[in-house]
């Protein structure tokens, strides 16, 4: 984990800013051989010394903004992949955000055992339900797809089922989905 981290950051610093890197690497060279007074650095002058620190810090500065740069994408994308993980996890907590047809949608899902569902995903309930994170869009922004059921619908689906009555459930075992208009086009 921390190789792959430290590549990374070598391989900003290196192609990030190919003049900021060489300003500073350049810079610092030849501050470091003055102080060791090693032979032609040894003849500069503190004035020389002086434009030569300043290019290296703008050189560092460069290297500065673009580290930030890509640690705030790095952040962002990490801020929206934690949003949707939790939103997707806690789908199941937010019963109470469902419309009815919605709701009824879900819990056809359930008793028929559908971990997948076959659809156009701008039709209701199925709208809906991709939108609240029970559902899971498949084939990216295609209309018709197969949209998968989150996980963790199953796992609370005795919670779920728990608050319809029974006979709802009843009626819903082994028919056909209420959005699936397949047969009344063949």
């Amino acid at each position: 984990m921390a190789d792959g981290f430290l590549d990374k950051l070598l391989t900003i610093i290196t192609k990030s800013d190919r003049i900021g890197f060489a300003l500073c690497f350049a810079g610092g060279v030849v501050f470091v051989c003055n102080r060791l007074m090693i032979e032609p650095f040894s003849y500069l002058s503190n004035e020389q010394l002086v434009y030569i620190s300043f290019a290296a810090l703008i050189g560092a500065g460069l290297i500065l903004l673009r580290l930030l740069s890509w640690f705030h994408d790095q952040y962002c994308k990490a801020s929206v992949s934690y949003k949707s993980w939790r939103r997707r996890r806690t789908a199941p907590n937010r019963l109470n955000e469902l419309l009815p047809i919605e709701n009824s949608g879900l819990v056809w899902i359930i008793v028929n055992e559908q971990h997948y569902v076959h659809g156009n995903r701008l039709h209701e309930p199925l709208e809906g339900l991709l939108r609240k994170g029970f559902l899971l869009a498949t084939d990216g922004r295609e209309l018709e797809q197969v949209l998968r059921v989150n996980p963790v619908v199953f796992k609370h689906a005795s919670r779920i089922l728990s608050d319809c009555a029974p006979n709802v459930q009843a009626v819903f075992k082994g028919r056909r989905a209420p959005w699936d208009h397949t047969r009344d086009r063949l």
